[in-house]
């Protein structure tokens, strides 16, 4: 896990390896529920496609992939509380589970605004909910830096 909201915020709106979603319909109540404290249902959440992980794959400093298996990450801003944002892994692969009923945010100055909303240039912290912790993974046995996607390491390995 990123251990401070600085890197967190920087890495999300340059790196290729996220999509952005404001929630709407089913995965919004199910993301209201859970921000209200209770539980989350994983049936419900995962007829939404907020529980579909992707195997991202980081190139570290000793210049060795690692592999992680990351979950999508809700959040929700003091600025804008009605409004519920899930931030979707995109694998190795270039692929990601769309969140159902929800809205992709794909402009590239929508997504900067959507960071300023959420962590405002890292002075404020949103609400932040992960669906599943990340986890060391093998290396996927077809993964090849020559044709998937791959990122420098963010610090929190």
């Amino acid at each position: 896990m990123p251990q401070d909201l600085t890197s967190e915020w920087k890495q999300m709106p340059q790196t290729p390896g996220y999509k952005f979603y404001e929630l709407t319909g089913a995965a919004k109540e199910i993301a209201k529920s859970a921000f209200n404290g209770t539980q989350i249902n994983l049936t419900a959440i995962q007829s939404t496609g907020l529980y579909h992980p992707a195997i991202q794959i980081y190139l570290e400093e000793d210049e060795k992939f690692v592999a992680y298996l990351i979950y999508p990450t809700l959040y929700k801003s003091g600025f804008s509380p009605d409004a519920i944002y899930a931030c979707v892994p995109v694998d190795y692969r270039s692929a990601h589970t769309p969140v159902e009923a929800a809205i992709e945010i794909t402009d590239q100055e929508r997504i900067a605004v959507l960071m300023q909303i959420l962590f405002a240039n890292d002075h404020s912290t949103p609400q932040k909910i992960e669906i599943h912790e990340r986890r060391l993974v093998n290396l996927p046995e077809d993964f090849s830096p020559r044709t998937h996607l791959f990122f420098p390491s963010p610090g929190f390995a």
